[in-house]
């Protein structure tokens, strides 16, 4: 089963390949989903870009980038079946906005399929073409109902929400459409400028019990960011078992409505010294009250799980 997914900035996936194959080869978890940005992945390499493969994984799957430094892919485990969503991909580039994207929709035998998407967002002054991208994708999978993953590299600093205005427009489109960010801790460091959170994994969903961060062992100048995610952490969640949350009067509109007036950062003076553990926990906080609000926390009842048992026993049918 599908379990965990790492993302890096690589830098180069010919040159720095084989410095992610260090790295997994070090590591006790083995890893499903690896998500690659900055692939240096252009039209004069492509043939020779997608035969690039490493132990255990499908061939490297990926968007071409605008120039030669540009590209994003994922390689996925041999054990997985997946389709590439062609109707996602992009690749876009004018004189103040170029990213590249790439999605693929992995299956679940048991359940609805999931969908991994990763970015890489050239480092640009303008992100509304971006921006405008993103809610185009998230108009179109919300629809789907299925998990999913966003991971890459924006170039848009979480660390500064309260200073950046199309920072603070990037993580509200995100928090509106139900994504999460799970990497709160800087992902590049160099001795030129103060430590950055531009890599990130987002999730749009609350309800799985998930263990995210960063990987000290870097194979570019990022480090690797990581997410592990479902059965694979713990089976005997008491709360997974005893409460559920009750979408029945969810209202998408009204829940976007009231998430866009509420300000999920204090930018007050006061307030700007705060660390970022606590800016998240208030984030979080706010986040979580106003779902609570329109899809709260209810204890399940006998007959509840009496009919998770037995799914194709509908409310129609109990009537």
């Amino acid at each position: 089963k599908m379990s965990s997914i790492l993302h890096t900035n690589i830098s180069s996936i010919s040159k720095n390949l084989e410095n992610i194959e260090i790295l997994l080869e070090n590591l006790d978890h083995k890893f499903d989903i690896i998500g690659l940005s900055e692939t240096w992945h252009d039209r004069n390499n492509d043939d020779r870009i997608k035969q690039l493969n490493i132990e255990g994984f499908h061939n490297y799957v990926g968007q071409i980038g605008t120039n030669s430094k540009g590209g994003c892919g994922f390689l996925v485990a041999e054990k997985l079946s997946f389709s590439v969503r062609s109707d996602l991909n992009k690749t876009y580039q004018d004189q103040s906005c170029e990213f590249e994207a790439f999605w693929i929709e992995v299956e679940n035998k048991t359940k609805a399929n999931s969908i991994f998407g990763v970015i890489y967002n050239h480092p640009r002054s303008n992100t509304s073409a971006f921006l405008d991208y993103l809610q185009s994708v998230f108009t179109k999978i919300n629809k789907e109902n299925k998990l999913v993953f966003i991971c890459g590299d924006f170039n848009l600093n979480l660390l500064k929400t309260d200073v950046l205005p199309n920072v603070d427009s990037f993580l509200n489109l995100m928090i509106s459409n139900f994504f999460q960010p799970l990497i709160l801790k800087p992902t590049r460091f160099n001795d030129r400028s103060a430590p950055t959170l531009i890599d990130n994994i987002f999730m749009n969903s609350l309800d799985p019990l998930t263990i995210s961060g960063n990987l000290i062992d870097k194979v570019s100048d990022h480090l690797p960011n990581f997410v592990v995610f479902g059965n694979k952490l713990n089976k005997e969640n008491n709360d997974s078992k005893t409460m559920y949350r009750d979408y029945r009067k969810f209202n998408k509109d009204t829940y976007i409505q009231e998430a866009e007036k509420i300000n999920f950062y204090d930018n007050s003076n006061q307030n700007k010294d705060i660390d970022i553990d606590s800016k998240y926990e208030s984030f979080q906080n706010k986040f979580l009250d106003l779902l609570n609000k329109h899809a709260p926390l209810k204890p399940k009842s006998k007959r509840f799980k009496k009919q998770q048992r037995k799914p194709w026993i509908t409310n129609g049918i109990l009537k």
